[in-house]
């Protein structure tokens, strides 16, 4: 079974996501894929299942992983937004607005991120469930 060893890397993925979402786009998505990559090498090396089999596994826990992203991700996006738009007068359009526009602009960042942080997931995952041979 893959299972645990899917579950186990999307855990990790989101939250090493929301820990070093500073670091930058490339370097979230980067380290994203590569903690797919070694997930599903281990997957492959210490399970029966097929490569296919831990790449479909690892895609479907990539959605899980994924999901936390979002929701971690565009929340602290909203509250960085919200706190430039506070600092800056002539943005400040009161405080129901300046909130409705902080959310929407950290749920577009979050979405365009949770995309990205995908197709890595993705990458990832056929990269190290398809690469390595069993060699037991």
């Amino acid at each position: 079974m893959a299972w645990p060893f899917g579950l186990g890397t999307a855990v990790v993925a989101a939250l090493t996501g929301y820990m070093i979402v500073s670091v930058g786009t490339l370097g979230t998505l980067g380290l994203f894929a590569v903690i797919f990559a070694v997930g599903a090498v281990l997957a492959v090396k210490k399970t029966q299942m097929s490569k296919g089999g831990v790449v479909g596994t690892f895609v479907a826990c990539a959605i899980v992983a994924c999901i936390g992203f979002f929701m971690t991700t565009s929340s602290t996006l909203a509250a960085e937004v919200a706190a430039e738009v506070a600092k800056s007068p002539e943005l400040n359009g009161g405080e129901v607005i300046n909130e409705t526009a902080a959310n929407a602009a950290g749920g577009l960042a979050g979405a365009l991120l949770t995309v990205g942080a995908f197709v890595a997931a993705l990458f990832g995952s056929l990269l190290g469930g398809l690469i390595p041979s069993k060699g037991r």
